[in-house]
């Protein structure tokens, strides 16, 4: 998890320098180039099941949807 944040704080710092230098233009450029960034990590410095669980919105890691409700099957049809 350090070694994560570390990797997005370096990414920040680069993002923040390349915004106020005068090649502020190329900002979406470096951006775009943190895509090949986390593919790289993904298979090199972290497994796939790390990945997701950096990723997870809470403490519980979900690998699959849960199934959920159809809307259709609770509104009513008029007749």
């Amino acid at each position: 998890m350090h070694t994560f944040t570390l990797i997005q704080t370096g990414c920040l710092a680069v993002l923040w320098m390349v915004k106020s230098s005068p090649i502020s233009l190329a900002l979406p450029f470096v951006l775009i180039l943190t895509i090949p960034l986390r593919m790289f990590m993904t298979d090199r410095l972290f497994t796939e099941m790390e990945m997701k669980c950096l990723d997870a919105d809470d403490s519980k890691v979900m690998f699959e949807e849960e199934p959920g409700q159809d809307m259709y099957t609770e509104s009513q049809m008029p007749i």
